[in-house]
């Protein structure tokens, strides 16, 4: 894949930024995903928008790094795990496993 993207794009670093303007955009949605089905359309909005004009998104997506892949694998996570327990259970887990670790503590 990597060297059909460099034969499109002519170099390197040019298909590295276009892989990473992709992970951003689908992290953007995934956000507005995860807001919509956790809470209502508009906090999903607002969320996607927030992330969309954040500096630091905007700095690392124009870098080489990793940090658009990561924020799109975490994004997907938790997509993920919305869809396999649904919000209100996830949130009952995650709650009761954060206590239990602070109480461990």
């Amino acid at each position: 894949m990597g060297s059909d993207l460099v034969a499109l794009s002519g170099t390197a670093t040019m298909s590295c930024g276009i892989v990473q303007c992709f992970f951003d955009s689908v992290t953007i949605l995934l956000i507005y995903v995860i807001g919509r089905r956790c809470f209502d359309e508009t906090v999903g909005l607002l969320a996607a928008a927030i992330y969309a004009v954040w500096p630091a998104a905007l700095v690392y997506s124009a870098m080489l790094g990793s940090e658009p892949l990561y924020a799109f694998l975490f994004c997907g996570f938790i997509f993920a795990a919305l869809r396999f327990f649904g919000a209100a259970e996830l949130a009952q887990r995650c709650s009761f496993r954060i206590a239990a670790w602070i109480f461990q503590c």
